[in-house]
């Protein structure tokens, strides 16, 4: 069902209209103002893009939030579905940026039918990712944590399971406040430790200035930043 079905019938802000069309070749229902003959997006908003291609696949992205000013405000969900993937977006915003807590998830099925997910889950202070971070990539579990300036502090790991779906050996790269301590990998049974070239964070940086930005820009206005830093030294 989509997000048009059940749709509010007039203006929930005072002194504001409906705008209810075509916009980023898709179909969007808002409120809005006119401001120096600009339509101004400003309260609750709903989009839908749907396309199919040749071969009969169907793409859709949707989106909804609220706008303030032109600005996302508040909590959004976005989401992108097609043949092969399907991704959806949580997150808070304050004035057109990140403030809060950000979900994402993506399950993608390959043309042997065999399925990979990955999430992230974790929250963002001005600019930066701060607290606890829970996900996981391609069904790999993972975690870490960055201090009250963004920078990743204490063990950031991922857990590498075996054929039997038992654990075979943790990743771990060891940080105090956005310095790299050690990089390893420890086997589960044999508790053998081998250095290891750190890719966690980066794995990390890479997905969230990815694929996460690439899903807020399905609706481009009122999104503020282009990049979330994970500073490190």
């Amino acid at each position: 069902m989509g997000i048009f079905s059940n749709m509010f019938a007039k203006p929930t802000l005072e002194g504001h209209e409906l705008f209810k069309g075509k916009y980023h070749d898709g179909n969007v229902h808002c409120e809005c103002i006119m401001q120096n003959g600009e339509r101004v997006f400003d309260g609750l908003f709903f989009y839908e893009y749907k396309q199919k291609n040749l071969l009969s696949d169907t793409l859709i992205d949707r989106a909804e939030g609220t706008f303030s000013m032109n600005r996302k405000d508040g909590f959004w969900k976005i989401e992108h579905h097609s043949e092969h993937r399907d991704r959806e977006l949580t997150a808070e915003f304050k004035q057109g940026r990140l403030e809060g807590k950000v979900d994402y998830k993506s399950v993608e099925t390959d043309y042997m039918s065999r399925t990979s997910s990955s999430f992230l889950s974790f929250s963002v202070h001005e600019g930066h990712v701060i607290g606890d971070i829970h996900g996981s990539f391609g069904g790999k579990k993972f975690s870490g944590f960055c201090d009250d300036n963004g920078c990743p502090d204490g063990p950031w790991t991922i857990e590498i399971v075996s054929s039997d779906d038992t654990l075979s050996h943790v990743d771990c790269e060891m940080w105090s406040h956005g310095t790299l301590m050690s990089s390893y990998s420890k086997m589960t049974k044999t508790k053998k430790q081998n250095e290891l070239h750190p890719y966690i964070r980066k794995t990390f940086s890479e997905m969230v200035n990815g694929e996460l930005i690439e899903m807020l820009f399905i609706v481009r206005r009122g999104t503020q930043f282009n990049k979330i830093e994970v500073p490190h030294k």
